[in-house]
């Protein structure tokens, strides 16, 4: 993992819902997902991140949408910064725009 990738994700036992933060070393954000299938992921190339309260905003937000079971952000400050979204359910991919939209950054989905 190089030093601009950050992992995010969610944790969802016993109705409760988990964002952690861990820096020690590596740039990483979040905790993984515990006991999920994951049924499909989708990428998206989001402009405007500059920092790792900019990769929290986002998977927040993405990480609201129901189905969504991990957030993987690959930050380049001032670039285009790289989102991975793994569902367990069908989710759409304007859904996942809308929900980078509402942390207020501009996403496109790619390949």
């Amino acid at each position: 993992m190089d030093d601009n990738q950050h992992i995010i994700g969610s944790n969802n036992t016993v109705g409760v819902n988990t964002v952690g933060v861990n820096t020690v070393g590596l740039n990483t954000v979040g905790v993984n997902t515990v006991d999920s299938k994951t049924l499909d992921s989708q990428q998206f190339d989001v402009t405007g991140m500059t920092c790792a309260h900019c990769v929290a905003s986002v998977t927040e937000k993405v990480c609201e949408l129901p189905g969504v079971t991990n957030v993987t952000v690959e930050l380049h400050p001032g670039q285009v910064s790289r989102v991975v979204v793994a569902t367990d359910t069908p989710v759409s991919s304007d859904a996942i725009s809308r929900a980078i939209a509402e942390a207020g950054y501009a996403a496109v989905a790619s390949s």
